[in-house]
């Protein structure tokens, strides 16, 4: 039987080591919890294993440096796309190794406190789709280390909570968007995703006197993108329907 996708959760450094030489056809790997490896005896560097058909790699964990040690350890020739989800508060994601960096099409930093130390937005060439968390992209520091004059599609969650007025949100929103906006800043941007809370979505049909604040809102926005030849888009990835055209929302 061949493997060609593998989802791995809270084992040893040392089994998946032992395990990931014998799937030379494995495709997608996902590596996540894995907070108890960091503390097993075998926290010293593995020797480089070679994943030749690896397309994806997602990692998620609490500790960097477990992540710089997969990153590290696995040579990975054809890989286009990295989701790391690296809960630190402290520490910023460690530099992509060249030969990663260099071939990296889409990039996910998930968790919505990660910093990046280091990084150079020349390192990432081919890189067009992108995902951030929304205090990444109000950010001025954080985007100079990425190459957001040539992503084509990006994605951001909104920072949103139940209950709350539009007012305390704007001056996030505006950030976001004059930026998303910006043709100087993001000239080949074709697609900007908004990833939402399910009652958002409620929200943005107008219900409530909170909720057709919103909806005016959005509406404006999606004239604005319209005017820049940019689809807006909403996703959320717990509806069957995923990413929709926020103004297919509106409309519904």
């Amino acid at each position: 039987m061949t493997i060609r996708q593998l989802d791995i959760a809270n084992v040893p450094t040392s089994t998946v080591f032992a395990i990931l030489p014998h799937l030379p056809n494995l495709e997608i790997l996902s590596l996540s919890e894995m907070d108890g490896a960091i503390r097993s005896p075998d926290r010293t560097s593995p020797p480089l294993t070679v994943l030749p058909n690896l397309r994806i790699l997602q990692l998620a964990s609490r500790y960097v440096d477990l992540a710089d040690l997969y990153i590290r350890s696995l040579k990975l020739p054809r890989l286009s796309a990295l989701s790391t989800n690296i809960r630190s508060l402290t520490q910023p994601i460690p530099i992509l190794p060249n030969d990663i960096a260099k071939c990296l099409l889409c990039l996910e930093l998930r968790f919505p406190f990660v910093n990046i130390k280091g990084w150079k937005a020349d390192d990432l060439p081919n890189l067009r789709c992108l995902r951030l968390g929304w205090r990444h992209l109000e950010s001025d520091f954080f985007r100079s280390q990425l190459p957001m004059k040539q992503i084509v599609e990006l994605t951001c969650d909104l920072p949103l909570l139940s209950g709350a007025s539009l007012s305390r949100y704007q001056p996030v929103f505006d950030t976001m968007m004059v930026f998303a906006l910006d043709p100087t800043s993001m000239p080949n941007l074709k697609s900007f995703t908004l990833d939402i809370a399910h009652w958002t979505r409620d929200l943005l049909c107008g219900k409530g006197e909170i909720g057709s604040e919103f909806r005016t809102y959005f509406a404006g926005l999606i004239t604005a993108f319209k005017q820049r030849e940019v689809d807006l888009y909403c996703y959320q990835a717990n509806r069957q329907h995923g990413k929709i055209l926020v103004e297919d929302v509106l409309d519904s």
